[in-house]
């Protein structure tokens, strides 16, 4: 923000400022006003940084897990089951952006949402005549578990053990590249099962050198090992006991933040207990003249058959990655052709000829499309 100021910024311009006032004084490296000035620009750096923290905890969208919370409690929302933090947000933001009115389109899609494990929904008007509602929604398979990482966001130094080169603070993790060899920041986890699948999610800001790898388990399954700037999310398979590792190279430089490890998501239809358990809620919160019909959305079974070249291409792999790609569209997204070949290329084929679908596959907000047979030769 720019009233944010670093330390170098604020110690060089109290140096100045004392030179100025008085040129004869001593202000080299290790005197008396040059050490007194580090001390005292340290102490502003930090109240710049904590007023930079407070300034981020007034709006939602910035705001650490807590307030985020407390934020939406404010709102009368709560987390659902097996929500995440960017779903809780969105909602937020939703009620903040469209407040209630009462009955709108708006408003049945939200009350919806406030529903243990529902996702998405969509409203349609009028399907059975004037003064009818429909609603359509779908859901994840999450557990009550959304977030198996503690203190991801590395807001105190805890939790986590750390390895040579590893520190904590200011909110993130830091490897300063003391590091001789291989170096662990890791924690211990419950409710961790060994051969399921987990979404692993982290930041790496002020990158400069060497790689970080994920991994879930001592002697466990390791992710794509990262050696750049950004925000990087791949699924995992737990292996050994339970704990989550960010491995550090001998010679990786950066910051971690914003570590999440979450159950592999796909999305439902929903069966007829969950569709009673919506329509209940619908209507205890709808006008009463509105009649609400809530339905699932039919699932379309889509087939793929894709010939790949190149060598020593894992056409196991890209028939995962498409059957997780179909499996994940909403109602009514498109399944484009250019996404499967993506895929292709993105794993090692050379080229992708793509037979079925002929084109682009399109749907109405009641549908949405399903893995069918994937062929990948």
């Amino acid at each position: 923000m720019s009233f944010q100021k670093d330390f170098d910024t604020i110690f060089n311009s109290m140096m100045t400022d004392w030179q100025n006032q008085f040129p004869e004084a001593d202000i080299s490296q290790g005197s008396l006003i040059y050490v007194k000035n580090a001390c005292l620009a340290s102490a502003l750096w930090g109240l710049y940084k904590y007023q930079e923290w407070i300034s981020k905890q007034i709006f939602p969208d910035t705001s650490n897990l807590e307030n985020l919370e407390h934020h939406a409690y404010i709102r009368g929302l709560t987390r659902t089951t097996g929500e995440t933090d960017s779903q809780l947000l969105g909602r937020l933001l939703a009620v903040i952006r469209q407040p209630p009115a009462g009955g709108t389109a708006n408003d049945y899609e939200q009350w919806a949402l406030e529903v243990d494990n529902v996702t998405a929904a969509y409203f349609y008007a009028e399907p059975e005549g004037l003064g009818t509602v429909g609603l359509a929604f779908i859901m994840a398979n999450k557990t009550t578990y959304p977030d198996y990482a503690i203190n991801g966001d590395f807001i105190s130094d805890t939790i986590w053990l750390k390895g040579t080169g590893w520190s904590i603070g200011s909110g993130k993790a830091s490897c300063d590249g003391s590091q001789v060899a291989n170096s662990d920041l890791d924690e211990s986890i419950t409710h961790f099962v060994v051969g399921r699948t987990y979404n692993v999610t982290f930041t790496i800001s002020n990158y400069s050198a060497g790689t970080i790898t994920p991994i879930l388990g001592v002697g466990g399954t390791s992710g794509t090992a990262r050696s750049a700037n950004g925000t990087f999310s791949e699924d995992i398979v737990a292996a050994g006991t339970n704990r989550i590792i960010l491995r550090a190279n001998s010679t990786f430089v950066g910051d971690i933040d914003d570590m999440k490890v979450e159950d592999e998501v796909s999305l439902v239809v929903p069966g007829t207990a969950e569709l009673a358990i919506v329509q209940a809620y619908i209507d205890s919160k709808r006008t009463v003249t509105a009649e609400v019909f809530v339905t699932p959305p039919d699932a379309n079974q889509q087939d793929v058959t894709m010939t790949v070249s190149g060598t020593g291409v894992d056409t196991t792999q890209i028939t995962t990655e498409i059957t997780a790609y179909l499996n994940s569209l909403e109602p009514g997204e498109t399944l484009f052709k250019a996404q499967l070949f993506s895929i292709a290329i993105n794993l090692g084929a050379d080229n992708a000829s793509i037979a079925v679908p002929a084109s682009d596959v399109t749907q109405t907000n009641l549908n949405m499309i399903r893995a069918g047979t994937i062929s990948v030769t």
